[in-house]
């Protein structure tokens, strides 16, 4: 650590100036600290004296120290730099009037905290089937911005609140719809040949029962003709 030899400022008028300006800085600043924690329309309490007046005389009183200093050390007030910053607190001013503008985000009341967490984060809230009703394809229910969804009701299936969590995995069930219906084109084809030299009814999807009786079960296959008996007394 570097050690100075400090002295005080040695000419005794711009010492107590410079002394005098401090000490008006620091009663401003307690009167803004008064107004940040009680209100800038609130009063002090003993004194029932308003916040908004006792800081205005507050920079009353810091003007005027600062104009005598500026007037005993040769004012070098660099009035391009207070413009600059005048700009900046005026730009920050519409910086935070456009944010207070701004939708604030709903918080979950406080009897769905936590819920979501619970049921899996996989899931969403849909409407309840049991108490939600479509008026032609539109949703007649309240819109929850917290569920993203119309709300019922409320009903026992949905517990009252009007929507469901739904953990289903959609894109799954596309992918197994796909593969279990068939597409326009495979119709169109129609149904295609096992190509099985001799198929059972477990190995050929067209086979088709035509008839039997108490000894066995007769198929035929609707696509190549091909005929298979199944002999109840070979299944012995």
């Amino acid at each position: 650590m570097s050690i100075t030899l400090w002295k005080p400022e040695p000419d005794v008028i711009i010492h107590q100036a410079l002394g005098k300006a401090c000490e008006e800085a620091n009663e401003l600043a307690a009167i803004l600290a008064r107004c940040l924690i009680q209100g800038l329309d609130q009063s002090e309490p003993v004194s029932g004296k308003p916040n908004r007046q006792a800081l205005f005389e507050e920079i009353s009183d810091l003007d005027a120290a600062v104009q005598w200093l500026r007037e005993l050390v040769n004012d070098e007030y660099d009035e391009a730099r207070a413009d600059r910053k005048l700009n900046g607190f005026r730009r920050w001013q519409r910086m935070l009037d456009d944010d207070m503008r701004a939708p604030t985000p709903q918080s979950p009341p406080i009897e769905l905290d936590g819920v979501e967490r619970q049921l899996g984060g996989d899931g969403v809230w849909r409407s309840c089937s049991g108490c939600h009703e479509l008026n032609e394809g539109v949703p007649t229910g309240a819109y929850s911005s917290i569920m993203k969804c119309h709300l019922g009701l409320g009903c026992h299936e949905c517990g009252g609140i009007g929507a469901v969590w739904d953990t289903t995995d959609y894109a799954a069930m596309a992918e197994f719809m796909a593969s279990v219906i068939p597409s326009p084109q495979d119709e169109a084809i129609g149904p295609q040949p096992c190509g099985i030299a001799d198929p059972s009814a477990r190995d050929c999807s067209n086979m088709k029962e035509v008839g039997g009786g108490m000894d066995g079960e007769r198929y035929r296959c609707d696509v190549c003709g091909k005929g298979y008996y199944l002999d109840y007394e070979e299944m012995k």
